[in-house]
């Protein structure tokens, strides 16, 4: 048998072939810390990998969130970790110096000839996320407790966020940031002497959060995003924090509010008219979103959801695709990963890059797009009645419920109005 077919055939094998080719099962399958070397220190996961029956599985898990990445390929010691959805890759080798852990790499697109690169490794699980905190004091100190709401700042930024934080066993905590583009998704960590650190890696951002409370209460610390962003943010603690309201945040052309003029490709690269009758339903929700966006993932499965709960009644929902490349096919690639993975059936259309220059010329509707994803709400007329922009996702938890019923009030207003 030639080296090219023990490769081809290798995962395939029974446990007692692979050790005699030499394959290490100690990481075939089990729940493991995973780690991104983020310029802050180690930026922490849980990583699950499967191999049942001679296929191998994993998942990426923060905290209550359970990621299944779509591909998982193995070659002797080396795994590929395939994030199709995202464009992104974690190649990783069990390292020869130390049979018990695992070195590589995480790549993500960031543009057309751009790319995220940072160093992962993986280790035993030994039952906590970021490595213990043993200060030890010297005197009783009373630490203040997290779980609430925060008001929150970044940097310089003039915009107020929401931290909402949820302490679990031990010393755990979990939480996440609202702002008014979207949310930071799970967030998970520990919380110990005054310490404060939360981290979320989901394939196509990797964050990392940390912080120590003030002695008057407040929260001090930095914030990394990704191998180059930094920044620092303090919170203050309260209860009635919240955000701006979304809907007021993006303002519709008071000259031209009708879609009906505006045209995009389809998926089969055909010209396709929103004023061809059939395109738009009595109520049209029309997403502006990007398949590189986790928010924009997190709105698809409330977008899916509301188009089965009122499709009968008239409402459709047009997804309006922009990319991180002008390439067209690579684009279509990624949209048709992105309906599979949240089971989203209704029409996307291609509306080109992702650049502030693209955007105005093609939603001439709007005066200016401020992040993704946005929501136009259309009446059966062609008319942009109203618009939103931001997601509260499944990580926010009444946040999310609350804005999936303000989307429910504005539909069936346009309904009746209808």
């Amino acid at each position: 048998m030639t080296a090219m077919l023990v490769c081809a055939m290798s995962v395939l094998v029974s446990g007692q072939a692979r050790q005699a080719l030499g394959m290490d099962d100690r990481f075939a399958s089990g729940l493991y810390r995973a780690v991104v070397r983020s310029p802050g220190g180690e930026l922490p996961f849980l990583l699950q990998l499967s191999d049942a029956g001679g296929k191998q599985q994993g998942w990426i898990i923060n905290g209550a969130q359970k990621i299944e990445i779509p591909s998982v390929k193995r070659t002797f010691n080396h795994f590929t970790l395939d994030i199709s959805h995202y464009d992104a890759v974690i190649e990783l080798t069990v390292a020869l110096s130390s049979r018990q852990i695992m070195n590589g790499k995480w790549k993500k697109r960031t543009g057309p000839d751009e790319f995220t690169e940072m160093d992962v490794s993986v280790e035993q699980n030994e039952g906590w996320l970021f490595k213990p905190n043993l200060k030890i004091e010297t005197d009783v100190v009373v630490y203040p407790k997290l779980e609430g709401r925060w008001e929150a700042r970044f940097g310089k930024d003039k915009e107020i966020a929401v931290a909402v934080f949820k302490e679990g066993a031990g010393k755990g905590v979990e939480g996440t940031f609202l702002t008014p583009s979207g949310d930071y998704g799970y967030l998970t960590g520990s919380y110990e002497y005054g310490l404060l650190r939360l981290s979320n890696f989901d394939g196509a951002h990797a964050f990392l959060f940390v912080a120590t409370i003030q002695p008057d209460g407040t929260l001090k610390g930095d914030f990394w995003s990704g191998a180059k962003w930094h920044e620092t943010w303090t919170a203050a603690r309260n209860d009635k924090a919240s955000l701006p309201d979304g809907f007021a945040a993006t303002k519709v052309n008071p000259s031209n509010s009708s879609v009906r003029e505006l045209s995009f490709r389809d998926l089969d690269g055909s010209t396709v008219s929103l004023g061809v009758p059939g395109i738009l339903g009595k109520v049209t929700i029309i997403d502006v979103f990007g398949t590189w966006c986790p928010n924009c993932h997190d709105a698809a499965d409330t977008l899916a959801a509301l188009e089965k709960k009122y499709g009968a009644k008239g409402l459709k929902v047009i997804g309006l695709a922009f990319e991180l490349t002008p390439d067209f096919e690579r684009s279509v690639k990624q949209i048709k990963a992105f309906q599979a993975r949240h089971h989203a059936d209704y029409r996307v259309l291609f509306g080109g890059m992702k650049e502030k220059s693209v955007v105005p010329r093609a939603l001439p509707v709007l005066e200016g797009l401020k992040g993704y994803p946005t929501f136009l709400f259309v009446d059966g007329s062609g008319n942009v009645k109203s618009v939103y922009t931001g997601f509260s996702g499944p990580a926010t938890g009444e946040e999310h419920e609350r804005l999936r019923e303000s989307f429910e009030r504005v539909i069936e207003k346009l309904l009746a109005a209808g």
